[in-house]
């Protein structure tokens, strides 16, 4: 199972929308921005995205403080696929 998800995961990453490629984003946040961050409280998701703005401007609304926006592909991707809570947001 865990073989077809990457690879389904991997060729979704590559697959193009219009001229745009699709890439998954790993988002380092507090679940407040009214508080100082604590690096015990960070926390993390996934979310697809053409860009980091374009990450940063769909969880906006959320009223996450983020404090980091990283692209995961290659040995990083295959690493993330493995841990059991790997869930990509689509929005």
């Amino acid at each position: 199972m865990k073989k077809m998800k990457m690879f389904y995961i991997i060729k979704k990453v590559m697959t193009s929308v219009g001229s745009d490629i699709v890439m998954i984003f790993k988002v380092y946040y507090q679940e407040s921005n009214k508080e100082v961050p604590v690096r015990e409280n960070t926390k993390t998701l996934f979310i697809e995205g053409e860009s980091v703005r374009d990450v940063r401007s769909k969880i906006a609304d959320r009223g996450f403080n983020v404090e980091f926006v990283q692209e995961v592909t290659g040995a990083h991707l295959n690493y993330e696929l493995q841990n059991e809570d790997y869930k990509v947001l689509e929005k």
